[in-house]
């Protein structure tokens, strides 16, 4: 579940660490990982750096599908999803706008905190948005990183701005290079600049101010 969960191949260092960070004691060591590695490593590729990835993606469909109906081979890959989260924030790693985009993603697709007893309540997202804000330091810089500036996430954005993520953040082109003169200008522009229509209704929707003036001397409005 961890694997199917994962953006990106773990090593088997980094599976004991994320297995551990949900375990109960005693912790797993690592000839335990080690052996339940080798019942399902032929369906594991090891890649040339070490890192494990499933064999095929009709593996990951097939595994994901039979969790869905049933199957007794299905996965729950909100387990895995849990569990890298749950790594995240216990490590103190989230130091990067890239770990803080990785962390809201887990914390959505695991649902976290939507069985906690106090959901009835407080609402699941004022949790996970709670959870999100007691991990990482500086939530506006996920939310204006070059990564969900490019290919910006709502699901995620509205968590970092239900976090405390400042919609009126400024950009500099430093960060990303947009077909306009240089300089620092607001979240707001770029994401309109660049058509993304659903990010400029959700900022928009948390009190983005539309006449932010940029380093030109131009605001939105006048645009």
């Amino acid at each position: 579940s961890v694997c199917l969960a994962s953006l990106r191949p773990l090593s088997l260092s980094s599976l004991h660490t994320v297995l551990n960070s949900v375990c109960l004691e005693p912790e797993l060591t690592q000839p335990q990982l080690e052996a339940t590695h080798s019942l399902i490593a032929s369906q594991l590729v090891t890649r040339g750096d070490g890192s494990l990835m499933l064999g095929h993606p009709t593996l990951r469909d097939w595994l994901l599908r039979g969790h869905r109906g049933g199957h007794r081979f299905g996965v729950n890959v909100r387990a895995g999803h849990l569990a890298i989260a749950l790594c995240h924030a216990r490590s103190q790693c989230i130091d990067t706008p890239q770990n803080t985009l990785e962390l809201s993603h887990h914390i959505l697709k695991s649902n976290l905190c939507k069985h906690y007893p106090m959901h009835q309540t407080i609402p699941p997202h004022d949790l996970q948005s709670l959870f999100l804000s007691l991990s990482v330091q500086d939530i506006s810089l996920a939310l204006a990183s070059p990564t969900n500036i490019l290919y910006p996430s709502v699901r995620v954005s509205n968590l970092l701005l239900l976090a405390g993520a400042d919609p009126n953040i400024r950009v500099s082109d430093s960060d990303i290079i947009l077909d306009q003169e240089s300089g620092d200008t607001s979240l707001l522009s770029v994401h309109s600049s660049l058509g993304h229509s659903d990010m400029v209704s959700l900022l928009l929707e948390w009190g983005a101010d539309v006449d932010a003036i940029n380093d030109s001397g131009v605001t939105l409005s006048m645009l």
